[in-house]
């Protein structure tokens, strides 16, 4: 299962990183100690953010764990790059995160799951789009193509279908085996995939 976010720095308004309420509410003590080493707190706490909401994504998938309480998805930054072990009950994910136009974009995995299966995008859509609803059309065709470009399928014989708010890839009347995740925050969007094989589903 795989989870993806995106966090727009435009559009999140005002500063977060100086308001103790609100950190003592999604941060746990030791995610407030990396915050407080960063030289851009802002940034770090949107980055933080994003991990805990891509990897609830994940979660849900394979629990339909419903409630999506911050402080309960514990994010350990691991020192060798953009990347974090995140903790929620006895599950672990592994997370990564680009940062690129001040958006950042995560992405997170069971901690088993190999690389080569992983791929994400991260696009914008700020030409042409006048509703969130269009945004979220427009980013399911996005990937949609990259899908059909990816694995040699007919991009008119592909759809994404939502059940329970989790997107499921269809071809014609098929399920196929590809795991999607697609998130959106302001004019921008982005979505993760992985399939049973690193080939073709």
């Amino acid at each position: 299962m795989i989870g993806n976010d995106i966090v727009s720095l435009a559009e999140v308004g005002e500063s977060r990183s100086t308001n103790e309420r609100f950190l003592q509410k999604v941060l746990s003590p030791q995610e407030r100690q990396w915050l407080d080493s960063q030289d851009d707190q802002e940034v770090a706490l949107w980055t933080l953010w994003a991990l805990k909401e891509s990897s609830y994504k994940a979660h849900y998938k394979r629990y339909r764990y419903r409630s999506f309480a911050p402080k309960s998805f514990n994010c350990t930054v691991l020192p060798h790059g953009q990347t974090a072990c995140i903790q929620v009950a006895d599950s672990t994910y592994q997370g990564f995160w680009h940062i690129q136009d001040d958006v950042i974009h995560a992405v997170s995995h069971p901690d088993s799951l190999p690389k080569n299966q992983i791929w994400y995008n991260r696009l914008s859509q700020q030409i042409g789009v006048d509703s969130q609803r269009e945004l979220s059309k427009s980013l399911q065709h996005a990937l949609i193509v990259e899908i059909a470009q990816r694995f040699d399928l007919p991009e008119a014989s592909l759809s994404i279908n939502k059940l329970a708010g989790i997107p499921f890839l269809y071809q014609e009347n098929q399920h196929l085996p590809i795991d999607l995740s697609l998130s959106h925050h302001g004019r921008w969007g982005g979505f993760a995939y992985l399939s049973a094989t690193a080939t073709c589903p």
